[in-house]
């Protein structure tokens, strides 16, 4: 997760990524550029639909946001279906950071 979040959204694009954690529904998170500072800006929508926004990589993966667990502690049962419109593996071959 954290080679992901190496994306550097001051010279490329916002990073999108959509995930399911077990038999889940979809996940979206994702780090943009504040349109006011320029700051990274980290995001997750999880669960019902809310998003929510952090300043750092820790806040967004340590959050209880699935049923009293973090994202952190997730990780290992989620799947990453797409980041930025690419499959995982094709990502990971041609757009890495």
């Amino acid at each position: 997760m954290e080679l992901i979040f190496q994306w550097d959204v001051e010279t490329q694009d916002s990073l999108d990524i959509e995930f399911c954690v077990g038999d889940s529904a979809e996940e979206w998170m994702g780090k943009m550029p504040d349109e006011e500072t320029g700051a990274e800006v980290y995001w997750i929508i999880a669960g019902q639909g809310a998003r929510h926004d952090y300043k750092t990589f820790e806040e967004l993966t340590t959050a209880k946001l699935f049923d009293g667990r973090s994202l952190k502690e997730v990780w290992g049962e989620a799947k990453v279906l797409i980041i930025n419109e690419d499959s995982p593996e094709d990502w990971l071959r041609y757009c890495r950071p």
